[in-house]
């Protein structure tokens, strides 16, 4: 009798050994994700789920697009009404910030000694102005500010007149890459309002666009 029961006593000795064994070590486990303990007082293991640490990833996040964009082309039309600018009177266009940080963009009027007949359209483009400021050419910086186009005439003779019946510029923005704008790759605005006779005297139209490219104001200037 003596002899089982020592039998007994040795075997849950040896059983307590071997759950010690798991509690100390519970990376012997197959599955990682849970881990058995014993509670003080508790004769029996109880299993514990074990969660993932959470880790922030850029998946299903919003990533904000660092593209720069900048004015790379200005194209401007100019109707003429009754009255046509002859040959060779000049014509001079000078685009700049509204906020009057410098021009950016223009058209010499020695290149623009043309006639531009009645009752027609001429389109022509323009080029960078050459002091013009990477900073002033940004489509931020022209969206916080607005735009002015000065269209300068020249008569040959004091006598003459060209009459103006609206101006219409295409604005062209693209990234660092030459990836035009998504939605304002080319704008297009129509002055409607800028209209008038340039001569000798009063020979400045001015055309005023706000930061969301809607044409503002036109005036006549000496």
């Amino acid at each position: 009798m003596k002899k089982i029961f020592l039998i007994a006593i040795l075997g849950v000795l040896i059983v307590n050994k071997a759950q010690a064994q798991l509690v100390t070590k519970p990376e012997k486990f197959k599955d990682t994700s849970q881990v058995k303990i014993k509670s003080p007082g508790q004769t029996s293991l109880k299993v514990v789920k074990v969660l993932p640490v959470e880790t922030k990833t850029s998946a299903g996040t919003t990533v904000q697009n660092t593209n720069t964009y900048t004015l790379t082309s200005v194209r401007v039309s100019i109707r003429t009404g009754n009255d046509n600018k002859e040959f060779p009177s000049k014509v001079g266009l000078l685009l700049s910030n509204r906020g009057g940080t410098g021009f950016i963009f223009h058209q010499p009027g020695e290149n623009l000694r043309n006639e531009m007949k009645s009752n027609s359209n001429t389109e022509f483009g323009l080029e960078k102005y050459p002091t013009a400021t990477q900073q002033n050419l940004t489509l931020e910086s022209i969206q916080n500010q607005g735009l002015a186009l000065r269209i300068v005439y020249s008569p040959n003779f004091l006598a003459d007149a060209w009459k103006i019946e609206g101006v219409t510029i295409t604005l062209e923005f693209k990234d660092q890459n030459g990836t035009l704008h998504p939605t304002l790759g080319n704008k297009t605005i129509t002055c409607n309002n800028a209209n008038g006779f340039l001569d000798e005297f009063n020979h400045v139209l001015m055309c005023y666009m706000d930061g969301q490219f809607i044409p503002t104001t036109s005036s006549i200037q000496q």
